[in-house]
């Protein structure tokens, strides 16, 4: 996707990955980055930089994964979705219902609002080393068998399993769906 004169969503933007991703795409030449985050784990110090150019934006009306309509109305006129909020390990090992929720249900959310958009040209999901656990052989390919061990690495193993099957169900209907 060439995301010149693009508006994208940054879900999860005010977190490292998500931050330093906009610190990214500020370089290029893009109308608008939104950013979609409850500032659960994130910080508006993390985007301090990047909210001095009038393109990067904090949705106004909050950023919870958990209400599928904020979503929906969240990627009103966005071009591209960049999907980095997660509960992480600790939290996962200490909260596996939130985790569940956000981790899995926050990622439904997001993917079926995009069935909704047509418009939306690509998702960007960010999924973890932690889905291969230990290493069974070296160096580690994505070839290598999951091997997790642990909830958040499961959320993880889940979601890619959850965008596997929206492409399947939806390549074609919606050009986020296609690669």
């Amino acid at each position: 996707m060439d995301i010149a004169g693009k508006k994208l969503l940054v879900i999860g933007g005010a977190g490292l990955i998500g931050s330093h991703t906009v610190d990214q795409l500020i370089k290029e030449d893009v109308e608008e980055i939104r950013i979609f985050d409850n500032f659960t784990r994130g910080s508006e110090e993390n985007l301090a930089e990047a909210l001095k150019d009038s393109r990067v934006k904090i949705y106004p009306h909050g950023g919870e994964l958990m209400h599928p309509e904020l979503v929906r109305a969240a990627l009103e006129g966005i071009d591209g979705v960049f999907h980095f909020a997660a509960m992480w390990l600790l939290h996962c090992w200490d909260y596996p219902r939130s985790a569940f929720d956000v981790n899995l249900g926050g990622l439904f959310n997001v993917l079926e609002a995009i069935t909704l958009k047509p418009q939306l040209q690509r998702l960007v999901w960010s999924s973890s080393a932690s889905v291969y656990g230990d290493a069974v052989e070296e160096p580690m390919t994505e070839d290598h068998p999951f091997n997790n061990t642990n909830f958040y690495g499961a959320t993880k193993v889940a979601g890619e399993q959850f965008c596997r099957s929206f492409y399947h169900r939806h390549h074609g209907t919606s050009a986020a769906f296609d690669y």
